[in-house]
């Protein structure tokens, strides 16, 4: 099941992700609320406790990446631009934090188990560059050479002068929860959670879409801001 196919599936989230929510920090959205509050279903007490959809979960995960800055611990980040400004760093490329392992690590070996039955299928290796015809079914991603300047501060290159490198997307990779594209949380999200035995009510996928359009607000707010 591929959340492009099915991203309203409503599940039920296992005990370890209801955890992890309930320790982790989302932020405020914009009128100072936290974000963390708004998420009923890690409330105990409530009739949908544990029971949302994979969209919203994702969404929320996306929120924590942002507001936790996971970009700037990823290895990919942290050895390419070590010495350029923030702003440089690859946002897509991200690492678990020390809360997520704690939380999540069970979820994050299994990723790295298909991963590696996947590139194996596939007679690749870790990090072998793609064929043209692949890399063309992909985004793609560049960086210029790294120079410094006349003050002695570090820049990326101009566009038109120094080599441009094709970067993450052009190559295969075994999965590493410190250091993987931030679409793995779509993976994560279902591997977190499991489908509702039961048809939901309209008033469940009311109350659902309801909160996802709290969320994703809050989600583009976030991004705007920063």
């Amino acid at each position: 099941m591929d959340t492009k196919d099915n991203p309203r599936l409503i599940v039920i989230l296992d005990p370890q992700v209801i955890d992890f929510l309930k320790r982790c920090d989302l932020g405020f959205d914009k009128r100072g609320t936290l974000i963390k509050d708004k998420l009923y279903f890690i409330n105990e007490n409530d009739p949908m406790y544990g029971i949302t959809d994979l969209i919203t979960i994702y969404t929320i995960l996306k929120i924590y990446s942002k507001v936790n800055n996971l970009h700037k611990l990823s290895a990919y980040n942290q050895d390419l631009y070590r010495q350029i400004e923030p702003e440089y760093k690859d946002p897509t490329i991200i690492s678990a934090d020390d809360l997520m392992m704690e939380c999540l690590g069970p979820y994050f070996k299994k990723i790295v188990k298909r991963s590696q039955s996947k590139l194996k299928s596939l007679g690749v290796t870790d990090k072998q560059q793609k064929p043209q015809r692949e890399k063309c079914r992909h985004k793609r991603h560049y960086f210029h050479d790294i120079i410094t300047l006349s003050d002695g501060r570090k820049d990326i290159g101009n566009k038109h002068e120094g080599n441009k490198h094709e970067i993450w997307n052009d190559f295969y990779h075994v999965f590493d929860p410190y250091n993987f594209h931030i679409l793995e949380l779509i993976t994560l999200s279902k591997l977190g959670s499991h489908k509702l035995r039961v048809k939901p009510t309209k008033e469940i996928k009311d109350k659902i879409k309801k909160l996802y359009q709290v969320i994703k607000k809050d989600m583009i707010d976030i991004n705007h801001n920063n």
